[in-house]
């Protein structure tokens, strides 16, 4: 075989070797799409390339090959544009959606912290926790002034008429103490984006140390939270979901802290 010959062959090599040389490194550190059909892309050229040395196929047939193979090449690049452009789209309103859900149980456990201070449990449905922020009071203790050294209690201050100090007791609507920038007290049992469903709120005991600790848990399946989000494409289990509290551990944090 002459140099003529060899060097008809270079170029088609050259394609192959390095299509296949990506190709074998793409799955092997796992790249994404766009890098298989750049390999395939190389792969195939170089195939139309050393069928056309091999005289097997024309130079017209050639390009009409090469042309056709750029085509599909980028069809196929803008369809993986917009699946990742779509993945980005998802993953942007996962987070929004799920800020908007983690304010809405950050609402819930305050209600119901409010709730155990006046109460000394926790309120195990939304009819009782609303009910409570919409015609209950609570106990407000003002506390002004500091206990001297020279008197040993505040109840022998206070009967002392001590000046400067004073310990009042009064009551206020649990709406003004708890929530005094207000909210919509009725909203907090729904699950936002969910049509209208609502969390699953529970309360009971535990047993620590012998000592029974209130607890309660505020949940949301991802079901409800990605209501209407094509979520098949995606690993999620639409049976988990964001919560506040516990039914098995005496805690007030979520699962996203």
């Amino acid at each position: 075989m002459n140099k003529e010959t060899l060097s008809k062959f270079i170029f088609p090599t050259i394609l192959l070797v390095i299509g296949i040389g990506i190709l074998i490194a793409a799955a092997s550190t796992g790249q994404d799409t766009g890098v298989y059909i750049g390999s395939a892309t190389l792969i195939i050229a170089g195939v139309i390339s050393l069928l056309y040395s091999l005289e097997v196929i024309s130079m017209l047939l050639q390009k009409i090959l090469f042309v056709f193979t750029l085509f599909v090449a980028g069809g196929v690049a803008v369809m993986n544009y917009m699946v990742i452009d779509e993945k980005i789209n998802f993953e942007k309103e996962v987070k929004r959606r799920q800020a908007v859900v983690v304010e809405r149980l950050k609402l819930i456990r305050a209600a119901e912290i409010g709730f155990k201070d006046e109460k000394g449990r926790y309120a195990a449905n939304f009819d009782e926790l609303i009910k409570f922020y919409e015609t209950d009071s609570v106990t407000v203790i003002r506390a002004e002034g500091t206990l001297p050294d020279t008197i040993a209690t505040e109840a022998e201050a206070i009967a002392l008429n001590l000046p400067g100090f004073v310990r009042d007791t009064s009551r206020v609507p649990a709406m003004q103490k708890v929530f005094p920038n207000g909210i919509d007290i009725k909203e907090i049992q729904f699950i936002p984006f969910s049509d209208n469903q609502k969390f699953k709120l529970d309360a009971g005991q535990v047993e620590r140390n012998t000592v029974q600790v209130p607890v309660f848990e505020a949940f949301a399946k991802f079901e409800y939270i990605y209501n209407g989000l094509e979520t098949k494409n995606y690993n999620i289990n639409l049976e988990e979901g964001l919560r506040v509290g516990s039914m098995t551990e005496p805690t007030t944090s979520g699962n996203w802290e």
